[in-house]
């Protein structure tokens, strides 16, 4: 299957569906823990374009998304919402969680923290999985 092939309307689901999550996830779950263990004060984080930010943050979503799909289209057996969300942790922790691991050892990055970005990454990637899944 080629990329153009893809169900584009679910990969436009999953991305908002994971810039959901992460709404939730960064303020009424974690963000001040968040923000407390990377040293961001308020007015630090109202710097800047802020719309920006969140345009490309759902733009590197889509990304996410597209890969996903495209990885899952090989592999028929994930072609349901439960073996999509199968796959999509398994790639969240193993991929994308242990990259991030692998990136906090080396800036010397609390585990709190590891806990919260990789676990939201995890989380999402499972979200777009099963998502994707669904309408495959």
């Amino acid at each position: 299957m080629d990329i153009l092939s893809l169900n584009w309307f679910a990969i436009i689901g999953a991305a908002l569906a994971m810039f959901a999550v992460g709404a939730v996830w960064y303020t009424a779950l974690f963000g001040k823990r968040w923000q407390n263990l990377l040293g961001f004060t308020d007015e630090y984080l109202n710097e800047g374009n802020i719309v920006a930010v969140y345009l490309f943050a759902l733009l590197y979503m889509i990304f996410m998304a597209t890969g996903l799909a495209f990885l899952m289209s090989h592999h028929p057996q994930s072609q349901d919402w439960k073996n999509g969300l199968h796959f999509g942790l398994w790639i969240g922790f193993f991929f994308v969680g242990m990259g991030t691991a692998i990136n906090y050892i080396f800036q010397r990055q609390s585990i709190s923290l590891w806990f919260i970005d990789a676990g939201y990454q995890i989380l999402g990637l499972g979200l777009m999985g099963a998502i994707i899944g669904h309408f495959a």
